[in-house]
């Protein structure tokens, strides 16, 4: 039996996939405490065999600019990457595109790098 949740504000999302047959049901979110739907859902199933868990809420929350401040740490010299971007936007030619305000607040530049095998460069 697979179980998957995904938290959104108002429901907390179930879809179960046993043995080709799909069900699904909702219980009330908890926005204080978002596992708490989770754990209510839960408390109705059986064991799963695999679980996966998605959070609306979260992307929400990035959305909407309602969550915490972010900040990035980055490599020296790549702090400007996010501002940089694509070449790739709704209008190549216009040379008035606006891009959306960064979600990043505050930008923290580190002088080392690590090697695929944990070795500081």
């Amino acid at each position: 039996m697979h179980i998957s949740t995904d938290v959104g504000g108002t429901f907390t999302d179930f879809v179960i996939f046993d043995g080709g047959v799909i069900k699904t049901f909702k219980v009330p979110s908890t926005p204080q405490k978002p596992e708490l739907g989770i754990e209510n859902g839960l408390n109705r199933l059986p064991t799963a065999t695999t679980f996966s868990h998605g959070a609306t809420i979260a992307t929400n929350a990035v959305l909407e600019r309602k969550g915490a401040r972010i900040g990035l740490i980055t490599t020296k010299g790549f702090a400007d990457i996010l501002k940089i971007g694509r070449q790739k936007r709704p209008n190549l030619y216009t040379f008035d595109s606006r891009r959306p305000k960064s979600l990043v607040d505050s930008y923290f530049e580190i002088s080392e790098r690590v090697s695929s095998k944990g070795e500081l460069i």
